[in-house]
This record gives C-alpha cells, sequence and structure tokens, in this order.
C-alpha cells in the first residue's frame, strides 16, 4: 500500500472557536456510542467543562493531516477485514509521526496538544475502568472531537478540507487526522 500526506493548519481565537464550533451537549451522543466512552481517561466524561478548557490559552492552532492513497490502492476491492488492516497500519503510523509533531510544537510555544483521536500511551490498556488514576497524566492529551467540538464544519470551514469514508470495499480518496494546538 502506498500513500502520501499533506498537511494544513490554520489559527483562531479559542473564545471565537468555542462559540462557532464547540457543541458538547450536541457531540457527547456520538462519544457515548463510542466504546471508549468513560473508558480511557482522555475521553469523556469528563469533570470539567470542556468549553472552559479551550479557553484557559489565547488561540487554537487546527492541524489536518490527509493519508492521501494511491490510484492504484485506491481502484482495489477490499474485503472489510482487508480494508481495515490498510486503515489501521497506515493510521497507526502517521498517528505516531502527529503526535510526535504535536509533542514538538508543545515544546516550542509553551502550549497544550490536542490529539488526533483517543490516548495511545498505554499498549496494555487504560487503567479507567479499573478505577485507577491515569498512568500518565502529564503526557494524556484530550482531542477536538472529545471537547465537544465539530470536526466535519471545523476542517471544512478553517482547512478547506471534506472528510471522506470508504465505501463498499473501497479506499477514500483520503482519510483525515485532525489535531490542534491550544498556545497563548
Amino acid at each position: 500500500m502506498e500513500y502520501t500526506t499533506e498537511m494544513k493548519e490554520a489559527d483562531i481565537a479559542s473564545a471565537d472557536y468555542v462559540e462557532k464550533y464547540v457543541r458538547t451537549d450536541e457531540f457527547i451522543k456520538y462519544c457515548r456510542e463510542c466504546p471508549n466512552f468513560g473508558r480511557i481517561w482522555s475521553c469523556p466524561e469528563y469533570d470539567f467543562d470542556t468549553r472552559d478548557y479551550f479557553r484557559k490559552h489565547r488561540m487554537l492552532k487546527v492541524i489536518g493531516m490527509k493519508i492521501i492513497y494511491s490510484p492504484e490502492d485506491r481502484e482495489k476491492t477490499y474485503t472489510r477485514d482487508e480494508m481495515m488492516e490498510v486503515i489501521a497500519g497506515s493510521m497507526r503510523v502517521e498517528r505516531k509521526a502527529f503526535d510526535r509533531y504535536l509533542r514538538k510544537l508543545e515544546e516550542e510555544t509553551g502550549g497544550t496538544a490536542l490529539n488526533a483521536g483517543s490516548c495511545i500511551l498505554c499498549p496494555e490498556g487504560c487503567t479507567r475502568p479499573e478505577g485507577k488514576p491515569c498512568r500518565f497524566p502529564d503526557k494524556r492529551r484530550y482531542s477536538l472531537e472529545s471537547l465537544g467540538a465539530d470536526i466535519t464544519a471545523t476542517i471544512g470551514d478553517l482547512l478547506g478540507i471534506e472528510l471522506k469514508w470508504d465505501r463498499e470495499g473501497k479506499l477514500p480518496e483520503y482519510y483525515t487526522l485532525v489535531a490542534g494546538l491550544l498556545y497563548d
């Protein structure tokens, strides 16, 4: 499988972002459908107001990474398992690279990263289902979507990216990882 990546970034005042894109009450229902809901420390439900979390910093940098699959790979027909293997393989590699990029931005700006998706720090599994504290609270990061952000509108409006999805055994043109950096 072959793919390339492309990144786009946009900055917006955190208060403006909250006003335009954060609708926690609306998006929590999607989180509740996810198997990670209440099982990973970086996923809802939270004991803090997610809108206030954004307001701790003055600005938000929204970062989108497109994983663009080759035309040859998009023409192939995949079983569901084959497709999940292709997607998981590219996402695993690029998510790790994206996380490294976010950590570098944190170091450079003193900001707080917002991961692309749920936490992947503990390969042995999160301690939340056991009622134990997070093993790495200083490294744990939330995602835009877990904080109630409308990702489709965010990347459409701010980055000019349309979300794409696989269909009937075919890879999409690209998948998108979306992350952020809160900074002052």
